[in-house]
């Protein structure tokens, strides 16, 4: 296996902390050091959704398989959940910054990972 040179984006305004993606959309979630969350195309690195801007560094990014969300955490100690299109649809303050995200398909259950231990939210989709 060997890394090729495959797209480059430029993010002028900030340094990038954190990377995600949603395949099914094929799209690249992006956190940055100024707290925004962006997501760009696949193919072409352009710019598709301006998303959410938390206060201080995004910490972690995650998406759901089938596409239906994504989550961002912040230094802020917020939880964002998104939507399909990048709307911001619920905000969580945790009290704690997390620092890792993890979707666990079989228990429907999102995972955050914080300083004292786990913190986990229960999904239900409404089919």
């Amino acid at each position: 296996m060997a890394l090729e040179y495959y797209l480059e984006i430029k993010t002028p305004n900030s340094k990038v902390t954190v990377i995600g993606s949603n395949p099914v959309k094929r799209e690249l979630i992006l956190g940055f050091e100024d707290g925004s969350v962006q997501t760009f195309d696949h193919e072409s690195g352009e710019v598709l959704q301006h998303c959410y801007k938390h206060r201080g560094w995004v910490t972690a990014l995650c998406s759901l398989p089938e596409a239906r969300a994504f989550f961002s955490s912040g230094n802020d100690s917020t939880i964002v959940t998104y939507n399909a299109i990048g709307a911001v649809v619920d905000k969580l303050n945790i009290g704690s910054v997390a620092y890792s995200i993890c979707f666990h398909s079989r228990l429907k259950q999102v995972i955050f990972g914080i300083p004292e231990g786990k913190f986990l939210i229960r999904l239900l989709f409404i089919e």
